[in-house]
């Protein structure tokens, strides 16, 4: 899940437990993906408003989370955290 400027949008996956991991968070212009261990990327997108008039499903862009990592209850380990200028 990430959260931005408030608002909670997640992907319909879950992390395995007990086992290293080795996840990617992209950003591609104004589209955000997730992927785990190198396997098909997973586009987080958002249900938004068009004039009051109707909600769509649209592609989404994420701010790199530079401030906090984690946060609430969660508990875990990482290693060889890596923020780069490329995707």
């Amino acid at each position: 899940m990430l959260l931005s400027a408030g608002n909670a949008f997640a992907l319909n996956y879950s992390l395995p437990v007990g086992v290293w991991t080795d996840a990617a968070l992209i950003a591609r212009g104004n589209r955000t993906f997730f992927a785990v261990d190198g396997g098909e990327e997973m586009e987080f997108t958002a249900k938004i408003g068009v004039n009051g008039a109707s909600f769509v499903w649209t592609n989404m862009a994420v701010v790199a989370p530079l401030q906090t990592i984690g946060g609430g209850s969660w508990r875990g380990e990482m290693s060889k955290l890596k923020l780069v200028d490329y995707a």
